[in-house]
């Protein structure tokens, strides 16, 4: 049984369906020819009969927000910038300044200190469709990615954790511990009835103790 639900998700108020591994609205009248891409054709027919059922907008006639709201669930998020002088959306400042006719930007534009120009700002930003039909609007990201620094803290907090179990691993070797046959420390233990005496102590201690001595 296919639940369409795990590949679709349908915006009553918005009237759109969004392909959740795509991340993007489907056209009314490109749901086929997506399903004919993206997806097996054991699950095409079953999810084209949920489709059909649905009042799907055209592009042109989905109302998109205009004031900051949560980001939409399956949508792609986008860190995209807001222009200070119009006010606009887009996804790279580049895209934009050819509304403006900028054609000599003292601004390499993959640099980090395009965040801090005085003529854009860095914006959350979603789109329901791609291609021709985007249509960008901000939103709040309620599950933003780990910042670099996070990322960075998650590691070392690994490779300590790591470092203290390599630790424990090494200082376990050197106790003397029962017989379990093959995998005791050394096979003079046994033998000389070592093993016995020295039960629970440590050896590298021991032998320490006694180079001291």
């Amino acid at each position: 049984m296919i639940d369409a639900s795990e590949y679709f998700l349908y915006l009553q108020e918005q009237q759109v369906l969004i392909c959740q591994s795509c991340q993007y609205c489907l056209q009314p009248n490109g749901v086929k020819k997506h399903l004919q891409r993206k997806h097996s054709a054991d699950v095409r027919k079953k999810l084209m009969s949920y489709a059909e059922c649905l009042i799907l907008r055209d592009p042109s006639k989905v109302v998109v927000p205009v004031t900051f709201v949560s980001a939409f669930e399956c949508l792609k998020v986008t860190q995209g910038f807001c222009c200070s002088i119009c006010n606009s959306l887009c996804g790279t400042i580049k895209e934009h300044c050819k509304a403006h006719r900028w054609t000599k930007v003292r601004l390499t534009f993959n640099s980090s200190n395009v965040l801090d120009r005085p003529w854009w700002k860095s914006q959350t930003i979603q789109t329901f469709f791609h291609g021709t039909d985007v249509k960008y609007f901000a939103v709040i990201d309620n599950n933003p990615p780990p910042s670099h620094s996070d990322k960075m803290n998650l590691l070392n907090q690994m490779l300590e954790s790591a470092k203290l179990k390599d630790k424990e691993l090494r200082s376990e070797r050197d106790i003397v511990k029962e017989d379990k046959g093959k995998t005791e420390n050394s096979p003079w233990l046994g033998r000389m009835d070592w093993k016995r005496m020295f039960l629970g102590r440590d050896m590298k201690r021991l032998v320490m103790f006694v180079e001291r001595s």
